[in-house]
C-alpha cells in the first residue's frame, strides 16, 4: 500500500499537471480569440491624396529620364505631356492629404508599394519643372518648382507608414539641395517668399511619433490576421517594426537639418542682398530676415556659422554630436573616423 506521504507527492503531481494544461489552454485561448484589428485612420474628404492618384494615372514620358543630365528640351517635352498631372497635383497640394490605406492587409501591399512608386514619379516631375525652369533663366519659377517639390514630398507620406515617410524624405533631399544651388540667382523678395512657405511646410509637418503609432497598427493588424498561427512569428513582426523605427528616426534628423539649414541659407542671402554684406552671427537675421533661427535637430542647440576669408561656413554638427569643424563625412574617413559635420552642398576644404 502507498504510503501517506507518496499520496500526497500524487496528488500535488495531478495538481501540477493540472495547473499546467490550464495554463496552456489559457495561452491557446489568447493566441486564437479574435482581436479587434487596428483600423487605419479616416482620411480627409476631399482628399489631395486623391488628386495625386488621379494625376498619376495620366503620366506621360520616360520615367527613367535622368532629371538632373536631362537637356532643357528634354524637360520641356515632359512637362508638355504632364501638363494635366502637374495640374492635378497642384489641386492636390490646396486640400487636406491623407495616405488612402484601405486596411493593414498583407493583401494590399502591392497595391501600395505602386502608389508610393507613383508618387516618386510625380515628385520627378515637379523636380523637373524646377529644373527647366532654372535651365530657362527663370529662379524665381525654378524656386516656385522645388518648393512644390518638397511640399508634396510631406504631403505624400501624411497619414502613411514609415516606407511613405522614408521616400518622402528622399524626394526632400533632392529639392533641399537644389534650392540650396539656387539661392544666390534669387533675390530678395524671392528668398523671402520661399522661407514663409517654407517655414509653413515645417510647421505643418507630421509627428514622427503618429507614423510610428501607424506602423505599430499595420504590425498587430497583420499578426491579428494570423490568429493562432502568429505564436512564433509575433516576436519577429514586432521586433522588425521596432527596428524599423531607428533608420526613419536618424532620417528625419537629417531631413530637419537639411531643411533647417537651408532657411537659415536662404536668410542669409536675403540679408546679403539688403545690406550688401554678410552676417556677422545668425541672430542678425532675426526678425528682418527670417522669424526665428532654428536649432541643429542633434542636440537642439545653434547650428554652427563661422565667417571665413572667402565667404562663411554654416553646418551642423551631425549625428556623432560632436563639432569637427565643419569638416565632412569623407575627409573624415580618410583619417579613419566616420560621421562628420552636416552641411549642405559640396564638401568644404
Amino acid at each position: 500500500m502507498e504510503t501517506s506521504r507518496q499520496l500526497s507527492s500524487r496528488k500535488w503531481l495531478w495538481r501540477g499537471l493540472a495547473l499546467a494544461a490550464a495554463l496552456l489552454a489559457a495561452a491557446f485561448a489568447y493566441i486564437a480569440w479574435p482581436r479587434p484589428v487596428p483600423q487605419p485612420p479616416p482620411v480627409p474628404n476631399p482628399n489631395g491624396y486623391d488628386d495625386f492618384l488621379h494625376a498619376a494615372e495620366s503620366l506621360l514620358g520616360d520615367a527613367s529620364l535622368d532629371i538632373q543630365k536631362a537637356s532643357a528640351d528634354e524637360l520641356r517635352q515632359l512637362s508638355k505631356l504632364n501638363r494635366k498631372p502637374l495640374e492635378l497635383v497642384r489641386t492636390g497640394l490646396t486640400r487636406e492629404c491623407g495616405v488612402a490605406i484601405v486596411s493593414y492587409s498583407q493583401e494590399r501591399d502591392a497595391v501600395r508599394l505602386e502608389q508610393i512608386n507613383k508618387m516618386r514619379q510625380l515628385g520627378r516631375l515637379l523636380f523637373a519643372e524646377g529644373r527647366l525652369a532654372e535651365l530657362e533663366g527663370r529662379p524665381a519659377d525654378a524656386a516656385r518648382g522645388y518648393v512644390d517639390a518638397v511640399r508634396f514630398s510631406h504631403e505624400m507620406a501624411r497619414g502613411g507608414l514609415i516606407i511613405d515617410l522614408l521616400v518622402g524624405i528622399a524626394m526632400e533631399g533632392t529639392a533641399i539641395e537644389a534650392l540650396h544651388s539656387l539661392r544666390n540667382e534669387l533675390g530678395g523678395a524671392q528668398c523671402e517668399k520661399a522661407i514663409t512657405e517654407l517655414e509653413a511646410i515645417e510647421a505643418d509637418r507630421e509627428p514622427l511619433e503618429r507614423v510610428f503609432q501607424r506602423d505599430h497598427d499595420s504590425s498587430e493588424a497583420r499578426i491579428a490576421e494570423l490568429g493562432w498561427t502568429a505564436f512564433k512569428a509575433r516576436s519577429t513582426l514586432r521586433r522588425m517594426a521596432r527596428i524599423a523605427e531607428e533608420p526613419a528616426h536618424f532620417a528625419e534628423q537629417r531631413r530637419q537639418a537639411a531643411a533647417r539649414l537651408l532657411l537659415i541659407e536662404l536668410a542669409i542671402r536675403r540679408y546679403t542682398t539688403e545690406h550688401g554684406r554678410l552676417p556677422e552671427r545668425l541672430n542678425e537675421l532675426v526678425p528682418g530676415q527670417i522669424s526665428a533661427i532654428p536649432n541643429d535637430p542633434f542636440i537642439e542647440e545653434g547650428f554652427r556659422y563661422q565667417r571665413t576669408e572667402d565667404g562663411y561656413r554654416l553646418y551642423s554638427i551631425g549625428p556623432n554630436r560632436k563639432d569637427d569643424g565643419g569638416t565632412g563625412p569623407d575627409e573624415l574617413s580618410a583619417r579613419g573616423r566616420s560621421e562628420g559635420d552636416f552641411f549642405l552642398g559640396p564638401a568644404r576644404p
